[in-house]
């Protein structure tokens, strides 16, 4: 089955051993793009992970995961539901 357009998957944003930075689809070894500056790389990764609905993680330069962002949360079948935090709800005023 495909991940594609079905939703499921994910993209990384890795350092380039050679330098730079790349957009990679998980379990892939082929680059989707390189960038010489990350943030170029993070907003490129935006786009293609929105295009795919997968989710874009983003790592340092030694491999960590530092970032998850859902690139397509805004669409409306793919809202998250969150709880409004107690300090900001109208019967804590």
């Amino acid at each position: 089955m495909s991940k594609g357009k079905s939703g499921g998957g994910t993209h990384h944003i890795v350092a380039n051993p050679t330098g730079g930075w790349d957009i990679r689809r998980g379990g892939s070894s082929r680059s989707s793009g390189h960038f010489d500056i990350k943030q170029d790389a993070v907003d490129r990764g935006r786009q293609i992970s929105r295009n795919a609905e997968t989710e874009l993680k983003i790592h340092n330069r030694n491999g960590q995961n530092r970032a998850v962002r859902l690139a397509w949360e805004r669409s409306p079948q793919h809202q998250r539901v969150t709880e409004t935090p107690p300090w900001l709800s109208k019967d804590a005023r």
